[in-house]
């Protein structure tokens, strides 16, 4: 028996980084069944009694419904790394300032989608002369355009 420490992963950390790479698949217009299923399992990983995980823990998620082997391989993934491998190859392939909107804003998904699928807008001068250009039609309120001007400036 080896008397080394069993690795541990926050839940609540685990729960984000699912919810990061649904939003940023979201973005690009990927598999919507893959989106719900990375949100369903941040739901049940949030709704786990402990605060930290281990792979006991883990392996018991593959068995709820829902949950695949894929899930579960990233979850083992981020309590060895402390990373999942697919959110750091997603957010790779992001432009840093349309990562920034989607990490640091509550702008939605479809809105950052358009911006830089459908009209290549990518810079931080770009972002704010849409965002300026289309707050009512976007329902952007005052207080999310400064946060999103507060970014870039």
């Amino acid at each position: 028996m080896e008397n080394r420490k069993e690795k541990k992963a926050s839940k609540r950390e685990l729960s984000e980084s699912f919810i990061l790479l649904a939003r940023l698949l979201e973005i690009l217009r990927e598999n919507p069944f893959k989106i719900r299923t990375y949100r369903f399992a941040a739901r049940m990983i949030r709704n786990l009694p402990n605060e930290t995980l281990t792979v006991r823990d883990i392996e018991e998620l593959g068995k709820i419904k829902g949950i695949g082997k894929a899930i579960v391989k990233k979850s083992l993934e981020f309590l060895e790394k402390g990373e999942i491998g697919k959110l750091t190859e997603v957010k790779a392939s992001f432009p840093d300032p349309i990562l920034k909107l989607a990490i640091e804003t509550k702008l939605p998904s479809k809105v950052i989608a358009v911006l830089w699928k459908d009209y290549d807008i990518t810079t931080p001068e770009g972002i704010l002369e849409f965002i300026n250009n289309f707050k009512e039609v976007l329902k952007i309120t005052e207080s999310e355009k400064r946060k999103i001007k507060a970014l870039f400036i």
